[in-house]
């Protein structure tokens, strides 16, 4: 796996919390209808290889296969993940977007929540990063599917995206926050003191652009709600 010193990763511990299926049922309906789009009628469900990086415990990959894609394949940097996949007779190995040993090529690779985890010690580095990781498979696989948070502000675009990462990727402010959040579970984020680098639809957009990658559709799923109590 890569070791470069500029990008924060989470702990074991940390990565445990995203083992739940509440996007699934969402990135499921994109999937399908994005793959059906007539921009790409030459590649048609249940053809070639689905690379699903940031997979977790296979539960978008499980869906993806009951639904008669035969080629599915979870990559993931959490060990009891890959076991987990493994356990459940899906096809996964242990690696990270990033990783300079995964040359896997075919018609789909699916960017599962991960993006927004590629993060360094400033916003040169989140974007560096990010970057990275869609030029490094542009051109392996015809079309990149992403799935990732949106967080839009009412007044400066990227100002509510900006001060996530500025509260989780500060010790102090991390300290203060995950003390808040026991008052306010709106506030509660497992990726304190580290860091967390979502960004506006319109800055996702602007990173793709420059990415040199060409938008076929998009589909938003539910909004999640954010509450004080």
């Amino acid at each position: 796996m890569r070791n470069d010193p500029s990008q924060k990763k989470l702990a074991e511990s940390q990565l445990a919390e995203f083992n739940h299926g509440g996007f699934v049922p969402d990135q499921i309906r994109a999937f399908l209808e994005l793959t059906r789009h007539p921009d790409i009628d030459a590649v048609r469900a249940g053809d070639g290889l689905v690379l699903d990086v940031g997979g977790g415990h296979g539960l978008f990959a499980s869906a993806l296969q009951e639904g008669g894609h035969e080629m599915v394949r979870v990559v993931d940097t959490d060990a009891a993940a890959i076991l987990s996949c493994v356990g459940k007779g899906i096809d996964a190995i242990r690696g990270d977007v990033l990783s300079e040993d995964m040359r896997e090529s075919g018609q789909y690779i699916c960017f599962n929540m991960i993006l927004h985890h590629l993060v360094g010690k400033g916003e040169r580095d989140n974007r560096s990063l990010q970057k990275a990781a869609l030029g490094k498979w542009r051109g392996r696989f015809r079309y990149i599917f992403i799935n990732e948070y949106v967080y839009e502000s009412p007044v400066i675009d990227g100002l509510s995206t900006w001060l996530i990462w500025t509260v989780t990727s500060s010790r102090v402010l991390s300290v203060v926050a995950k003390a808040l959040s026991t008052f306010i579970p709106s506030l509660r984020a497992n990726t304190f003191g580290v860091g967390v680098r979502f960004r506006s639809l319109r800055g996702w957009r602007q990173l793709f652009g420059e990415c040199e990658l060409k938008e076929i559709g998009y589909r938003p799923g539910q909004p999640e709600a954010m509450a004080l109590r």
